[in-house]
């Protein structure tokens, strides 16, 4: 897995590898946990995502807990069931924490999961700063591909 990250608008690009995603369906559960490579004993956890579809509501439900962010469980829902190539979640409103200057200010953030293959697929997450701009930049990109 390569992550990505933008820190804010027309930020260069910073670039992680050495990442696993490991995933486990529990029942109708998706569980994802991110750990470096080198970490057999998941001690060093970066993210671990929770992703089910809940047939009542008829949309997706999810929440994330990320190591590296002190914003604590990170809850999102889609607005409905997707079109089976990708997920979009809105999540509920989180306080910026280290994007170059807006620590403290309330962000809007969205996911887009993207099925490009059997054996790739992409998480794309966008953020909004309720600054009054408006502006909306590319935050983080996970790129997942499957080994052999």
């Amino acid at each position: 897995m390569t992550e990505t990250r933008w820190a804010k608008p027309g930020a260069e690009p910073e670039t992680s590898r050495g990442l696993v995603a490991e995933r486990l369906m529990m029942g109708s559960l998706l569980q994802e946990i991110i750990r470096p490579a080198d970490d057999i004993s998941r001690r060093g956890v970066k993210r671990t995502d929770l992703l089910t579809f809940d047939r009542v509501e008829a949309r997706w439900q999810y929440v994330s807990f990320d190591t590296r962010d002190p914003v604590g469980l990170m809850p999102a829902w889609s607005r409905n069931a997707g079109d089976g190539k990708t997920i979009d979640l809105d999540f509920f409103p989180i306080a910026a924490w280290s994007d170059g200057g807006s620590a403290g200010t309330l962000m809007r953030m969205r996911q887009v999961t993207r099925f490009d293959g059997p054996d790739s697929d992409s998480k794309d997450q966008y953020f909004t700063l309720a600054d009054g701009k408006g502006i909306e930049w590319l935050g983080h990109r996970y790129s997942y591909s499957r080994r052999g």
